[in-house]
């Protein structure tokens, strides 16, 4: 992440905090909804991660 400014840590901070699973639900690219859902759940947990790593550096809009 250090290739990224402080504004877009703190943009991507926000953003991340938004994001629920309708957002991202609704561009899951997988076959089945069993599957979309998976897929959500993945993504949410490596968002999930990016989260941790930007509020270990200070950006946490909570």
């Amino acid at each position: 992440m250090n290739e990224l400014t402080d504004i877009e840590k703190s943009e991507l901070a926000q953003f991340f905090k938004r994001l629920g699973f309708n957002s991202v639900y609704v561009y899951a690219d997988s076959d089945t909804p069993e599957n979309m859902k998976a897929q959500t759940y993945r993504i949410l947990t490596a968002i999930g991660k990016l989260q941790n790593d930007l509020a270990a550096q200070g950006y946490d809009p909570r």
